[in-house]
């Protein structure tokens, strides 16, 4: 069987464990494959497993050093683990080579958990200034989001205001409504605007 057909089985495979045998069956043949490995990472990260992923990842960024997802992939392994330096690091490194919504919200996230909302806010306007990704209408909406919340840890609520509502328009049925929801709530209080709304 040849490397396509190979990769055709495991991408049809209803199994993760049987997608990741086949993709193992192309590293036997072919050991040179980062874009196997890589795949395999996603399939073991898919599965909560981490620690199996992340060899994965190690070895398809040593075998193409130069492909930004799998930096990013490997970032969210560490950011899963609660390993936030070595996350940012890695997420730095593939904004630095292959710059994407996903990799600059995910930054963005971890800027907000350590406070440093300037960067978060930065990471953000960055990312919504790409091109090219338009279709990725559930990340933009997360774009906007993670940096409605660093606005409102500067107390900035205006501008916070204005974000949810952007990403609420975006994906109104995206599965961080209940951050909108809250969001929105705690805008309205600290800018002295109703939440309700009575007709007359």
């Amino acid at each position: 069987m040849t490397i396509q057909e190979l990769y055709q089985q495991a991408i049809q495979a209803a199994d993760p464990m049987e997608a990741i045998a086949l993709y193992e069956q192309i590293i036997q043949i072919d050991p040179q494959n980062s874009e196997a490995y890589n795949n395999i990472g996603e399939l073991y990260g898919s599965l909560n497993q981490l620690g199996k992923a992340m060899p994965y990842f190690l070895k398809a960024i040593e075998l193409s050093p130069m492909n930004g997802v799998y930096y990013s992939n490997l970032a969210l392994v560490f950011q899963c683990q609660g390993n936030v330096e070595e996350a940012i690091d890695n997420y730095t490194k593939s904004i630095a080579l292959q710059p994407s919504w996903s990799a600059y919200n995910n930054r963005a996230t971890l800027y907000n958990y350590r406070n440093e909302y300037d960067r978060a806010i930065a990471d953000c306007t960055a990312a919504l200034k790409l091109k090219g990704q338009e279709r990725d209408v559930c990340t933009k909406a997360h774009l906007y989001a993670t940096r409605a919340k660093a606005y409102m840890g500067m107390d900035d609520y205006r501008k916070a205001l204005n974000d949810l509502k952007t990403g609420m328009a975006l994906n109104p049925s995206d599965d961080i409504i209940g951050f909108y929801d809250k969001g929105l709530l705690r805008c309205n209080l600290k800018l002295g605007i109703s939440p309700c709304k009575v007709e007359s």
